[in-house]
């Protein structure tokens, strides 16, 4: 295959092994870690900060998440409203699940993955079932990486065939989940509306 781009492959070892040690050490605040008292704006973008670390922040001081951008989520009814401009752990367990699917996923698909006006019980167990799957499948994910990074690990050759290929196998894989997970969302049942009393 032709691909312009060149790589070191003692670069992207390095790399991959600080990669599979990051993830799998890394783990999500689970929700009784989360704080228990209201937030303000500025104090939620920097806890999402810190709390998604491991997500691209693009530009040098980037926030994962902008003002803005929770107001269109509150806006589109993906994630409740805060009470009189104050957040509280509900809202930083919404806005870590949001901000980890929209990697992948369209924020259509996400606002049908996560149900809204639960009680806080109910929110709770969401929550922490999410961060026992992120987990569970970070260090699956991890651990098939670096199998299938074997030819990368090889000191016997020097050619960069072996990363290109991890490249390619990775976005294959991101297409083909995104195809999975949408797939599987079309198919939830709704249940039907109540008819009115005197309806036949």
């Amino acid at each position: 295959m032709g691909w312009l781009a060149i790589y070191n492959k003692e670069i992207i070892e390095a790399k991959l092994y600080r990669w599979d040690k990051y993830i799998k050490a890394f783990s999500l605040p689970a929700w009784d870690e989360l704080p228990d008292f209201d937030l303000y704006m500025d104090q939620v973008i920097s806890l999402i900060g810190r709390f998604l670390d491991l997500l691209p922040h693009g530009e040098a001081n980037e926030p994962v998440i902008t003002p803005s951008t929770i107001n269109n989520y509150v806006r589109m009814k993906i994630m409740p409203a805060p009470v009189k401009k104050k957040y509280t752990r509900i809202h930083l367990a919404y806005l870590i699940i949001i901000c980890l699917l929209k990697q992948s996923l369209s924020i259509s698909v996400v606002s049908r993955i996560i149900p809204m006006n639960i009680s806080e019980d109910e929110a709770k167990d969401i929550y922490n079932s999410f961060v026992c799957h992120h987990r569970n499948v970070s260090v699956l994910y991890a651990d098939q990486v670096m199998q299938s990074s074997a030819e990368i690990f090889d000191k016997s050759s020097s050619d960069d065939l072996p990363v290109k290929n991890l490249i390619l196998d990775s976005a294959i894989c991101s297409n083909l989940n995104k195809l999975l997970t949408e797939k599987l969302v079309a198919l939830e049942i709704r249940p039907e509306p109540e008819a009115d009393e005197g309806e036949e």
